[in-house]
């Protein structure tokens, strides 16, 4: 009996260069994922080694250490955004007790300038500092959570899942804005 001609052969049988090439189309398609997801190339670019496997630093996000919870708001990261705001009032208010307890000659001096410099201090530490090292690593789970969730439920076409997670990323200004309306409603409640 003869072999068959058609049966593989080791020779023929190397899929790497097939493995190689939907590794790749993998690759630009989680990357344009991130991309729908970021409405931003600088996550993007700054995700690359976290979307190879690599465990790398992220840098440091100023406008996220400036903004705290105005900044995750705008990232449409609400839930953070709440416990941000509430956190950076309990430091805020933490900073007034302890200037207190420390200079109690100067309690007057809470109603005036010294407060926003120890409110600020208060958060610069317990809040901004911390957000901003984490907040692109936070913000990267976000995107890889919608993401995961929306191609799990592999509705639709690829355009309609990429308009899905557009839509749970991006931006939002309007709760920027209602945040920046909220500080200035408690700033002039607490006068």
């Amino acid at each position: 009996m003869e072999p068959n001609p058609y049966t593989p052969t080791e020779a023929n049988l190397d899929t790497s260069a097939v493995k190689e090439d939907v590794s790749e189309e993998m690759e630009a398609r989680r990357v344009i994922a991130y991309r729908a997801f970021a409405d931003d190339d600088e996550y993007v670019t700054m995700w690359r080694p976290l979307l190879a496997g690599e465990k790398t630093r992220l840098p440091f996000n100023w406008y996220a250490a400036i903004f705290t919870a105005g900044w995750c708001a705008y990232r449409k990261m609400y839930w953070l955004a709440a416990g941000v705001y509430l956190s950076s009032m309990i430091a805020g208010f933490i900073g007034g007790v302890i200037y207190v307890l420390v200079r109690p000659d100067r309690i007057d001096a809470l109603q005036g300038p010294d407060a926003l410099w120890v409110g600020f201090f208060a958060t610069l530490f317990i809040i901004r500092i911390p957000l901003g090292l984490f907040a692109n690593r936070l913000y990267y789970r976000k995107a890889s959570k919608a993401i995961q969730k929306t191609i799990d439920q592999n509705l639709g076409t690829n355009e309609e899942i990429l308009a899905r997670i557009a839509k749970l990323g991006g931006i939002n200004p309007i709760a920027l804005g209602v945040v920046i309306v909220l500080n200035i409603v408690v700033n002039f409640w607490f006068r």
